[in-house]
């Protein structure tokens, strides 16, 4: 922020000495223009003024009447014809250029305002006798200056003062000879007072103009240095916000990263292993110098290491690997099997893409998952033989005692035996919900139409139930019993929730791409509320009481653990009063996946 003021503040330095700079030049210029302007006018006139004195010299003088404005003039007495008469008996005076020039300034100074006279450091006419700073010019003039121009006072105005040497000439000598002057000689100047006020007034118009038009853009410099300090700081602030935010995720990522309790990697391109957590050091067994700049491949098993180079054409269509399954090799030499994520990511500071290898250790799950399933299994199993003798008992009861029994027991005996098929029910659905996924699929080709088809048939329904296969529908390779317990559950369902007086049911693909087909089952039912979307497919989960909708709470438990077997997912769309709508996520080929 400092280094942002301290060059704010420089080029607001640099550019106020640029822009007086630039007064002070265009202020100079303009007035070397005033002053050249004005010498070229006073050179114009004193050029008019001297052409009209060699005029007059050359024709020996001027001879006008004598008035009381024009004397005869006393200081040329010394020429035998100053005063004539001519043949019709009119006077006339002889006026030297000196007299014609001081009385021609004399009386139409007014009138254009430039001021002439001749004058000598020896005059004829005391009246032309030169001042002070005529004086210093006529010396300079002595020593072979050719011409004297400056500004001087005059009457308290400033005027522009020009003089030039005035040589003998020798038609001059008709009236300075007796001075002693020779042909050749300087013998005064001729000048002119140009006055400088009328030049003064447009030149500080313009300056004016300069100061003010120099005022703004100083004003606009200022607004944009101003603007861009505001805005560098501004952005400024931003970035140091962005890089704290970017240093405090990364911290955040860090310590995610480390006490994740899945195996975390980042590796290069090639799979060389550039990072690893602690989960992934206790693991595997190794020390985390070791596991850096080792291949993450050296890991795997032979079959998963090939099923890794199948999935890396799968990362490069799709740009992602989520939750394959796989097994790894330890230090020591157990296998443990995990879930494989990759994900691509390009380093802010490098220009090659790295990928980060998450690996979820399921070992552990799938032990206790089979464990599980097994202690389900078994308990499910024992339990259809005692059940199986409470009915039997139950039955056996109620054939010998019926014509003793009176009503309240027969209905004892009647509730027992239905609570007894609820168990053998729950018994039955607990068996087949373990079933999925114990045993190997068995993956063959299957054209979806003919098994849904098949499918409806096999499966009894009231005459109220339309059910519609819509379209065409794809040919997969999938496991056959997998796909019957989703489809047969989804249609079960449909036809349980609804309440409609023609229940409607369609069964067709919504989408299809390269690698997976979307089949859809919609109803006309009951419909779920959406907050219960990811309740529903829990074991034992049930939105209505038994007494509205028989069931045990499993069957979309078993439809959500056969689509996981199959690679697939499911997801449901619903709105309450309107039905519901069951979307499975298939690939096209199983073996593939």
């Amino acid at each position: 922020m400092k280094l942002y003021i301290r060059y704010s503040i420089l080029a607001l330095f640099l550019w106020t000495l640029l822009i007086m700079s630039s007064v002070y030049w265009n202020i100079t210029n303009e007035k070397k223009q005033t002053l050249e302007l004005a010498k070229k006018e006073a050179r114009a006139n004193f050029n008019k003024d001297q052409a009209f004195r060699l005029w007059a010299s050359r024709h020996g003088g001027v001879y006008v009447p004598p008035d009381e404005r024009t004397p005869p003039n006393p200081y040329l007495t010394h020429i035998p014809d100053r005063d004539v008469i001519t043949q019709s008996g009119k006077s006339l005076t002889l006026m030297n250029p000196a007299y014609v020039v001081r009385q021609l300034m004399e009386e139409y100074t007014e009138m254009y305002g430039i001021r002439g006279r001749i004058t000598s450091l020896k005059v004829l006419n005391p009246k032309n006798s030169p001042d002070l700073w005529e004086q210093m010019a006529l010396k300079k003039f002595e020593s072979g200056t050719e011409e004297v121009i400056e500004i001087v006072d005059m009457d308290g105005k400033p005027y522009l003062r020009l003089m030039r040497p005035m040589s003998t000439k020798k038609h001059c000598l008709k009236c300075h000879a007796h001075q002693g002057y020779k042909e050749g000689e300087i013998r005064g100047g001729v000048g002119i007072a140009l006055p400088m006020e009328p030049y003064i007034v447009m030149e500080k118009k313009e300056v004016m103009a300069i100061s003010a038009l120099h005022i703004l853009f100083w004003i606009m410099g200022t607004a944009g240095i101003g603007f861009l300090f505001f805005h560098s700081t501004k952005r400024l602030k931003e970035r140091i916000e962005a890089e704290k935010s970017l240093r405090e995720s990364e911290e955040k990522f860090r310590v995610f990263f480390e006490s994740a309790p899945e195996l975390f990697y980042i590796t290069s391109k090639d799979g060389t292993i550039l990072s690893a957590n602690a989960t992934a050091v206790k693991v595997l067994g190794y020390g985390r110098e070791k596991l850096i700049g080792t291949s993450i491949n050296r890991f795997y098993t032979s079959d998963s290491k090939l099923k890794l180079e199948e999935l890396k054409q799968k990362l490069i269509h799709e740009g992602y690997i989520e939750n394959e399954e796989m097994t790894i090799l330890t230090h020591g030499g157990d296998k443990r099997d995990i879930l494989l994520s990759i994900k691509p990511f390009i380093e802010k500071t490098e220009s090659e893409t790295n990928s980060i290898y998450v690996q979820r250790d399921i070992t552990d799950y799938k032990m206790l998952n089979e464990e599980l399933s097994q202690y389900i299994y078994t308990i499910s199993h024992d339990m259809k033989t005692p059940l199986r003798a409470i009915q039997n008992y139950s039955d056996f009861l109620y054939e010998d005692l019926e014509e003793s029994l009176d009503g309240e027991q027969k209905m004892y005996l009647q509730n027992m035996t239905r609570a007894v098929r609820k168990a053998e029910n729950l018994v039955e659905d607990l068996l087949e919900f373990s079933r999925v996924g114990r045993k190997e699929l068995e993956i063959i080709e299957i054209d979806i139409y003919k098994f849904l088809s098949n499918l409806v048939s096999s499966l009894e329904f009231p005459e109220d139930v339309e059910i519609t296969i819509m379209g065409k529908l794809p040919i997969i390779e999938s496991d056959l019993k997998l796909l019957r317990q989703i489809f047969e559950n989804l249609i079960i369902n449909a036809v349980k929730f609804n309440k409609s007086t023609k229940k409607l049911i369609e069964i067709g693909q919504k989408t299809k791409e390269n690698h997976s087909c979307e089949i859809f089952v919609k109803d006309n039912g009951i419909g779920i509320d959406p907050q219960y979307f990811k309740e529903i497919f829990q074991v034992f989960r049930r939105l209505h009481p038994p007494q509205e909708y028989d069931g045990t709470g499993i069957g979309l438990a078993i439809v959500k653990k056969a689509s996981i077997m199959l690679k697939g997912s499911l997801h449901v769309e619903s709105t309450p009063g309107e039905g519901s709508t069951f979307f499975i996520t298939l690939p096209i080929n199983l073996k593939e996946e």
